[in-house]
This record gives structure tokens, sequence and C-alpha cells, in this order.
């Protein structure tokens, strides 16, 4: 059973919840902080 990890609907929403606390976090920090994290997660986004 070797599925793909872009197929696997486990893996993704396990995925899609983990940026979710990622950017909870970051909404939480400085401004400055922000705008660097953003853009490193927007990375993970793509």
């Amino acid at each position: 059973m070797d599925k793909s990890i872009t197929t696997n609907q486990v893996i993704i929403n396990i995925y899609q919840n983990q940026l979710k606390k990622i950017n909870k976090a970051i909404a939480a920090m400085h401004e400055d902080l922000q705008y660097d994290y953003l853009k490193e997660v927007e990375t993970l986004s793509n």
C-alpha cells in the first residue's frame, strides 16, 4: 500500500492543521517577526 504523500488525505489534513497552528502562533508574535515567519510559511504552503 504505497500512497504518495500528496494523495493521502490523512497526511494532507495533518499538514493543513499544523499550518493552521503555525499561523495562529505567528499571529501572536511581534509584527516584524510575523513578516519573516509568514514568508517562510508561505513557501511551505505552496
